[in-house]
């Protein structure tokens, strides 16, 4: 994921500070577009139409890794000014995946 303010930050962040990524954005031009560093030469990270995705992100470190947390992305093509508003276009449902045996 990108950092927010990536261009001040390092890429590599110390634990300590609580630090921000933006996962996607949704913009008035009508496109949501995945915000992340690095794509797979595969992804379509910039949709112009409704679509599902679902998301799996993870910290990961030379120590431990996160619980996975899934992300899954529901938007109807659809952009309006005011977050009410969006959120009957964009609706995120977010849930802890369990630890690995």
């Amino acid at each position: 994921m990108r950092w927010r303010h990536q261009e001040v930050f390092p890429l590599a962040r110390t634990i300590g500070a609580d630090a921000d990524c933006d996962l996607l954005s949704v913009v008035e031009d009508g496109w949501l577009e995945l915000s992340a560093l690095i794509r797979p030469f595969n992804l379509q990270a910039r949709r112009h139409e409704p679509c599902k995705l679902v998301l799996t992100l993870e910290a990961r470190s030379n120590e431990a890794n996160s619980v996975p947390l899934r992300v899954a992305v529901h938007w109807d093509g659809r952009w309006e000014r005011g977050e009410t508003e969006m959120a009957r276009h964009l609706v995120l449902d977010v849930a802890s995946s369990p630890p690995s045996p």
